[in-house]
């Protein structure tokens, strides 16, 4: 059996930015990261999916990677209309990016062929 879990439309935000929002983006990144720890069996993969960072700035990635750093599983990041594709490329270098340009990529995970396919169009 092949279990995945995901993250998705995380906006994690610099958090020296004087930034307010509704909900605390950050916060609900660190509490979905310790209930994924927190299952057992632990998922093979975790997918972080479109708009991981709310305006695509390198603080952001920064944080980002500082939260999902505790997580068990190995990530595979792809990006949404927030995200800037060079930066997560940068982020996420053991992610199997299919080449220079796009942010798609293929992996195998057990038995599952997982494909994330980048549709962002830049700016």
């Amino acid at each position: 059996m092949t279990l995945l879990a995901q993250l998705t439309d995380t906006h994690v935000l610099d958090p020296r930015s004087d930034e307010t929002r509704y909900v605390d983006n950050n916060g609900r990144l660190a509490e979905a990261v310790a209930a994924i720890n927190a299952e057992s069996p632990q998922p093979d993969v975790v997918l972080a999916t479109g708009d991981l960072v709310n305006w695509g700035h390198q603080p952001e990635y920064d944080q980002l990677m500082m939260l999902l750093e505790p997580l068990q599983a190995p990530v595979l990041a792809l990006p949404g209309n927030h995200d800037d594709r060079a930066r997560i490329r940068d982020a996420f270098p053991s992610t199997p990016w299919a080449d220079a340009e796009h942010a798609s990529w293929l992996s195998q995970v057990g038995p599952v062929s997982v494909i994330g396919l980048d549709s962002t169009i830049p700016g």
